[in-house]
């Protein structure tokens, strides 16, 4: 993966990082739906995020740009 991918991901964990939680619930029910294997503990919720799929990222990309118009 190149060190584009990389820093874009390293955005996409920042912007995610930054919602309301409500918000990064509807993310995990992407990934969910995309049936991506994450863990979860005490400290929240973690995924390596260079598995994602195109369509998973696509989807979180989308659901992303629907809450900056609303």
């Amino acid at each position: 993966m190149s060190s584009d991918n990389d820093l874009e991901l390293k955005n996409l964990r920042d912007e995610i990082s930054a919602l309301e939680d409500f918000q990064q619930m509807e993310i995990l029910k992407i990934v969910d739906k995309n049936e991506v294997k994450y863990s979860k503990n005490n400290n929240g919720i973690f995924l390596n995020m260079k598995i994602l799929d195109d369509d998973c990222l696509k989807e979180i990309y989308n659901f992303l740009e629907f809450i900056k118009k609303n």
